[in-house]
């Protein structure tokens, strides 16, 4: 959202996933996935056996989808499908709409049944775990492997991508994050494995915010175009955060409201900043009186030239701290408030 971020390869592995999601719905048009020999027709020997071995959730929720009698709609099911996980190539149609969203009933009741056993497969990678011998991969790929290599793919950015807070910790029974589906895969299950939809943001972003909240349709509908992705279109040089009675994220005019307003409407941005204002302006207050005192530490005069010298430094350091110190990116926009509209002030209590 507000960072860019670097997709790891691990997640791009999970294009597998999505292939075998739908091979097995192609496959159940005509056979029965709970067949195991109608499984060797189309899959390895390795694959086989990891659906096997999750048959419950893997291949069991499809043997509905394989007798349900109305072939037209097990075809617009599989049609919808694979319009919907090619979303990606379409980032900047805004004509371009999701068909596979069971809880609207589109294309039919069917695909609620078919759209609870697509989320199962993330369920079972994360928890899991997807085979390297099937993927093809360096190793299983589970959450912990994608929240590490998100960080390794990332040297540099160590703050959440949507609230430049606390983003993935190290601890000793692993990394403590959380892997975001930027579009909810309750709503959107095809693409629950999606490498363009799992993105790791902090666990109060996700999991405390966020939540189920569809950036599509929460509070202001807008088009896949009129949205911020860390993958795609993120935010950080784009728009600027206005500081004021209430805080908001604008830009130069060349983004529609609708899209602006993704960040408060899904994430409680900058309102959660907001509320963080005095620790900004504690923070950022010394670090201009420790810079002023470096000055004068040594044997220089600090005279409003030399004050506006330091503002000048100052703030470009703010600026090459983003994504590398927590909170960086809303603290230097506070900055460039106070040295607008508080200069006078400013001048006095360090300067004189």
């Amino acid at each position: 959202m507000i960072h860019p971020v670097n997709r790891p390869d691990c997640i791009d592995a999970l294009w597998l996933a999505v292939y075998i999601q739908e091979e097995l719905l192609e496959l159940s048009l005509a056979l029965d996935p709970s067949d195991i020999r109608n499984l060797n027709s189309i899959f390895g020997s390795d694959t086989v056996s990891w659906l096997w071995k999750y048959k419950q959730k893997l291949i069991d929720p499809l043997r509905g989808f394989y007798s349900h009698t109305n072939s037209a709609e097990k075809n617009d099911i599989l049609t919808a499908f694979r319009h919907d996980i090619n979303y990606y190539k379409q980032y900047n149609d805004g004509t371009f709409t999701f068909c596979l969203q069971p809880k609207a009933n589109l294309p039919s009741l069917l695909a609620a049944q078919v759209g609870c056993w697509l989320e199962n497969f993330y369920d079972v990678i994360t928890q899991k775990g997807f085979p390297a011998i099937v993927s093809g991969y360096k190793c299983d790929i589970n959450a912990q492997v994608i929240n590490s290599e998100t960080l390794s793919k990332n040297n540099g950015l160590y703050v959440c991508p949507v609230c430049d807070g606390t983003w993935m910790e190290k601890t000793s029974t692993g990394i403590l994050g959380s892997i975001d589906h930027f579009l909810p895969r309750s709503i959107y299950p095809a693409l629950s494995v999606h490498p363009y939809n799992l993105l790791p943001i902090c666990i109060t972003c996700n999991e405390k915010i966020k939540k189920d909240k569809d950036p599509l349709t929460y509070l202001h509908p807008r088009n896949l175009s009129e949205t911020f992705h860390s993958y795609i279109q993120p935010a950080r040089d784009v728009v600027q955060v206005q500081i004021g009675s209430s805080w908001a994220i604008v830009d130069n005019g060349a983004h529609t409201q609708n899209q602006l307003l993704i960040f408060p409407d899904i994430f409680d941005l900058p309102g959660r900043w907001q509320q963080d204002s005095d620790e900004f302006d504690r923070a950022v207050r010394r670090r201009i009186r420790d810079s002023v005192d470096a000055k004068k530490d040594e044997g220089q005069d600090v005279d409003h030239n030399a004050f506006d010298r330091i503002l000048l430094r100052l703030d470009q350091r703010l600026y090459e701290e983003w994504g590398g110190m927590g909170n960086s990116y809303p603290a230097t926009w506070y900055f460039r408030w106070l040295c607008q509209n508080k200069k006078a002030e400013l001048l006095l209590d360090y300067v004189g």
